[in-house]
């Protein structure tokens, strides 16, 4: 596996990349170099010695992130994909949070996330495991009869 062997040439131009992308948020922090300027950024900042002459993106979604759209960009990432994992979390729908986190890991090395092949069946797959979780969740709530409940406690 190529992406713990650090002198691995995919290894080291990801490394060369990650650079890239870093070195571009830390001039452009709050706002980021612009969506979907990554590409011509590297072209302009990749080093002498680069193994790659092309990258249209960081290899890495939240250096991506950080990079095209600075601390806003992540922010406002961050504060939507919390809210969702949120939600999974007090619906109690694991498979769901699973799934998102198999997508987060996968992306540490590559950026696939906003690709249509990856970003839809994210969201799909998401809305299932909430629609599931609450499924779950009224079927509970309805599952006692009217005639165990105490009648003292009903509101008249």
């Amino acid at each position: 596996m190529t992406i713990t062997d650090l002198n691995a040439a995919s290894t080291q131009s990801r490394l060369q990349i990650w650079q890239v992308a870093w070195q571009a948020f830390k001039e452009h922090p709050l706002t980021g170099i612009g969506a979907n300027r990554f590409g011509l950024y590297y072209l302009e900042h990749r080093p002498p010695d680069a193994l790659e002459p092309t990258a249209p993106h960081a290899h890495n979604l939240f250096l991506n992130l950080l990079a095209e759209t600075g601390l806003l960009g992540m922010s406002a990432f961050l504060i939507l994909w919390g809210a969702i994992v949120w939600t999974l979390i007090r619906l109690r729908a694991w498979k769901g949070l699973i799934f998102l986190g198999i997508a987060f890991l996968l992306n540490l090395f590559d950026y696939t996330f906003f690709s249509a092949e990856v970003y839809y069946p994210l969201w799909v797959g998401i809305a299932w495991a909430i629609l599931q979780a609450e499924g779950n969740q009224s079927a509970q709530v309805t599952s006692t009869p009217l005639n165990q409940t105490d009648p003292d406690k009903l509101e008249r």
